[in-house]
């Protein structure tokens, strides 16, 4: 048995969370899923089923890279965008033309 929890989002879709009795089967579905999305490369759709920012994973991540928090993670990811113009530009490299189609808004 399983039905969807709709949790409704300030801006976007809202997040459907299915319910379901047999968790087993859940997870090996959603393992598969995210296997094939992996596999296809298609960072899109990982970013949209797994929203890092919703989860703990950002605190996680930044406590087991040393920081004190996430804020002073997030400070020094700004920081070092700041100071080291190839970093900036690889990760400018990662929207395409996200920036020109904005200007042209």
């Amino acid at each position: 048995m399983s039905f969807n929890l709709t949790i409704p989002q300030p801006t976007g879709s809202p997040i459907s969370i299915p319910l379901v009795r047999d968790v087993a089967d859940f997870v090996a579905t959603e393992r598969q899923r995210l296997d094939t999305i992996i596999a296809n490369g298609n960072l899109e759709d990982l970013i949209e089923r797994y929203p890092i920012r919703e989860t703990s994973a950002l605190t996680d991540i930044a406590r087991r890279l040393g920081f004190q928090s996430r804020t002073q993670y997030e400070e020094a990811v700004l920081k070092l965008l700041i100071d080291d113009s190839a970093s900036l530009v690889m990760v400018q490299s990662f929207f395409g033309d996200l920036l020109s189609e904005l200007a042209r808004i």
